[in-house]
């Protein structure tokens, strides 16, 4: 075995163990290749690109949904211009009837082309070593484009503007809706959502994609026809995903106008929304929604004397106020959640010597601006 061979082997059974959950159904394809540790890092996952093949896009007649792969329109072609490891391109090819995954680096066109080959959609999918905007100014025509950016300078820094990642979408669009009605964008879940649809003109929907209380991803939807002129009024999505959790969805304009009630004090439940909600920015909407009060305009805690047993996040009982956190010094163990308070649940934990785990809850919080502790249960 020459060294290359070598090193090709190590990368697979790297590979291979990196994946296994994040990419479980890759345990069909034992000979399923695996690029560089990298693209396995910022590959989606198998659960959020089925997420993405559920979307419904409708503009101009064409017509893509996943119930019984009914597509109406002409050309049903999909183009992904940042393939990577090509998972979002294997889920959303079941939609449609030809797919051109694009990819600048040679050996991870060399890998997918091996594993597409190993699908179901291998005569859908075809492969191009190419620059995005190279391949771009050739293409005539496509029904859909997916682009997931780059989100590292030559550095090898992390960035998330639209700006700074490779290739630029905002500077694209222009010429990316000239030649495709609808496009979904794959964005950094650390992205400033404002900013991007100021940068994005003819967003049509966001969706701000959590797993199991971890946002993942921020997807947003270009209609390149029906232009939304005011950003206010776009539609946000907040899902958490293998959960129970319920979708939310709003809009900044609902959000600036909503009424939101700020409690006095506790009640018996206090609520926090899950990492999607937060990420979106979607504060007084869920007040509102669930009819539950603030504890203040900087505390992203909510609280009831009822259970809200749809709420969309975390949900404790209070047991018991505390006047102050449990000496120094006595041996406890339980779990901290510190939100508006001059201590983190770090530094909490380490000045007083609290293990982490356990059934019980110590919440560090402000209510009405003044600075509340409590011990609580988790109740959901």
């Amino acid at each position: 075995m020459t060294d290359t061979d070598f090193s090709f082997a190590l990368q697979q059974i790297e590979g291979r163990q990196r994946t296994r959950e994040k990419l479980p159904f890759l345990d069909n394809y034992p000979e399923w290749w695996f690029p560089k540790r990298l693209s396995t890092e910022q590959c989606s996952s198998e659960v959020t690109a089925r997420y993405k093949r559920s979307f419904r896009f409708q503009v101009s007649g064409f017509k893509v949904q996943v119930s019984g792969f009914k597509v109406q329109g002409s050309g049903f072609k999909l183009v992904d211009l940042t393939g990577g490891m090509g998972i979002d391109t294997l889920f959303l090819a079941e939609l449609f009837k030809e797919v051109h995954y694009v990819e600048r680096d040679e050996e991870l066109c060399r890998i997918a082309e091996h594993n597409f080959g190993l699908t179901s959609s291998r005569e859908v999918i075809k492969v191009h070593h190419s620059e995005a905007e190279d391949f771009l100014q050739q293409l005539t025509h496509a029904d859909l484009i997916y682009i997931d950016p780059a989100r590292r300078a030559a550095s090898g820094r992390k960035v998330f503007r639209i700006e700074d990642c490779e290739p630029d979408v905002a500077c694209l669009l222009p010429v990316l809706k000239e030649k495709c009605p609808a496009l979904l964008l794959k964005l950094s879940p650390m992205l400033d959502l404002s900013a991007a649809l100021t940068s994005l003109p003819g967003a049509r929907e966001v969706h701000i994609v959590a797993v199991r209380g971890e946002v993942k991803e921020v997807l947003v939807i270009v209609n390149s026809e029906k232009v939304i002129a005011n950003s206010e009024v776009v539609e946000i999505h907040c899902v958490n995903l293998e959960t129970k959790d319920e979708e939310l969805v709003f809009t900044m304009k609902e959000e600036r106008e909503a009424e939101c009630e700020y409690a006095e004090e506790a009640g018996e439940y206090i609520f926090e929304p899950n990492a999607a909600i937060m990420k979106a920015g979607a504060f007084k909407t869920v007040a509102k929604r669930y009819g539950v009060k603030k504890l203040g305009v900087n505390t992203h805690l909510y609280t009831s004397d009822r259970l809200i047993e749809n709420w969309s996040g975390r949900v404790w009982r209070i047991t018991a106020a505390l006047s102050s956190i449990p000496k120094k010094g006595e041996r406890l163990k339980m779990n901290i959640v510190s939100r508006n308070y001059p201590l983190s649940a770090d530094e909490i934990r380490r000045h007083y010597k609290i293990e982490d785990g356990g059934e019980k809850w110590l919440i560090a919080t402000r209510v009405a601006e003044k600075k509340a502790m409590f011990l609580a249960e988790r109740v959901q």
